[in-house]
């Protein structure tokens, strides 16, 4: 076995069995005021008799949904606040749902 098929194993072997317990997602939108930040934390909440840790698969689901919520919130708060116009806020709005939709679908196809 060479040392690249080694490290794929490796890779291949901590993939399989790594756990996630909590996913964390912060961003912050630059504008004309300033910055406007949000941020959430999550964890997967199981029945009692389930793991308290999350595959890496329920972990990229779990981290996209959160990141997108966080982006959103961020953009949200900055139309608020006055920071972003509300045309480029919307903008940015319609984009983030597009590009965190592809996002998931991408990540879970991948083997």
């Amino acid at each position: 076995m060479t040392n690249e098929d080694e490290i794929r194993d490796l890779v291949s072997r901590v993939k399989a069995g790594l756990r996630i317990t909590k996913i964390v997602a912060t961003r912050s939108v630059k504008g004309r005021l300033g910055e406007t930040q949000a941020g959430f934390s999550g964890e997967l909440s199981l029945s009692e008799t389930e793991s308290k840790s999350m595959t890496l698969r329920e972990a990229i689901v779990a981290n996209c949904l959160l990141a997108r919520e966080a982006d959103l919130a961020a953009m949200r708060n900055a139309i608020a606040g006055g920071n972003v116009s509300l045309e480029y806020g919307n903008d940015a709005i319609a984009l983030i749902k597009t590009n965190y939709s592809k996002l998931l679908i991408e990540s879970l196809e991948e083997k």
